[in-house]
Parts: C-alpha cells; structure tokens; sequence
C-alpha cells in the first residue's frame, strides 16, 4: 500500500506544484480604450472599491459590501500570481495579482496590514488601522499599487512606462479616502 502512495504522489506531485506555481494569464480580456490594468503586491489585505471616493463600511464580518472586490489577501494562496499581461519593473516583488479595473472613474483602494510576532515561543497577531486612498485611472494605463507600514496602511501608486529600454516607474498623486457616511 505504501508504495502506491509514494507512486502516486511522485506521479502527481509535480502536476500539481507545477499548477501552483505557474502565473495564472488572461492578457487577451483587457480593452485598452476603456480600461486600466492595476498590479497589487502580496502582503497586505487589499481591497478596490469602485465608482467612489470614500471607503465603505465594513460588514459585520469584515469584507466590504458590492462592488468592492478583495484583491489581495496574505497567505498560501495569494502566492500564485495572477496576471493580466502588464509589463514588469527591474524592481518588481515576487508574488502579485494583477487587476482590469474601468477607467475614468473613481477607485478606492483600501489595505490593511497584519504583522505576527513571536514572544516565549507564541505566536502574536497585530491587525493595524486599514488606510484607504482613491484616485480615478486613466484608460490605457498600467498602474502598480505598494503597501507600506508598519502601523497603519500607507498606500503608494505608480505608473509603468514601458519602452524599448525596459519598464520604467512613475509616482502617482493619490488622495486619501475617507470613510462614507
């Protein structure tokens, strides 16, 4: 019995890590003339909200409520990255997700950062305060979203030029967001 089990992991194993680790591509969906593209780094909990300058309340067990979209979440899963065919900075971090969002119209993007510390072999979770800053993309654009803390969600946006020397960086205004009333 035991050496079925060690074929069939060592049969599909490799399937199976391989599918894992593979970037997940749909660059065909995006429509340049209507649309932007946004990339999130892996580390914070990210959400867009859409078609508004403020954030919405949270529900009752987290999350936001329609149209807003969890596009970034720490963990296992967030590993795998998911592209929609932007072009990579020389700078770029490991593991992302990248986003079609509407252009010429307001998004949201709030974050929250959650650190775990280790004290006499226990583990500790700190939850900061999320911070939250809106701008509106510009159709054609592609855009790169950096969280920064420690403490509460600094969130930085920037814009990918790509040429014939690579991909070059530029920051971008965003104005911070307040919660709707």
């Amino acid at each position: 019995m035991s050496h079925r089990i060690a074929f069939f992991c060592t049969l599909f194993a490799p399937i199976v890590l391989g599918a894992c680790a593979s970037p997940q591509s749909n660059p065909t969906a995006w429509q340049p003339d209507r649309e932007a593209r946004i990339r999130v780094y892996w580390g914070a909990t990210v959400y867009f909200h859409y078609n508004t300058t403020c954030t919405p309340k949270q529900g009752l067990w987290g999350g936001y409520p329609e149209p807003s979209r969890l596009v970034s979440k720490p963990g296992f899963s967030a590993m795998v990255n998911k592209t929609v065919g932007m072009p990579l900075p020389s700078d770029a971090y490991r593991y992302y997700q990248e986003w079609i969002v509407p252009a010429g119209k307001p998004l949201t993007i709030s974050a929250q950062i959650t650190e775990a510390t280790m004290r006499n072999a226990k583990a500790y979770w700190v939850t900061y305060a999320p911070g939250a800053g809106t701008f509106v993309p510009e159709a054609g654009r592609d855009y790169e979203v950096l969280i920064s803390g420690p403490g509460s969600a600094q969130i930085h946006l920037r814009s990918l030029l790509a040429g014939t020397a690579g991909v070059a960086t530029e920051p971008v205004p965003i104005s911070e967001a307040h919660a709707c009333n």
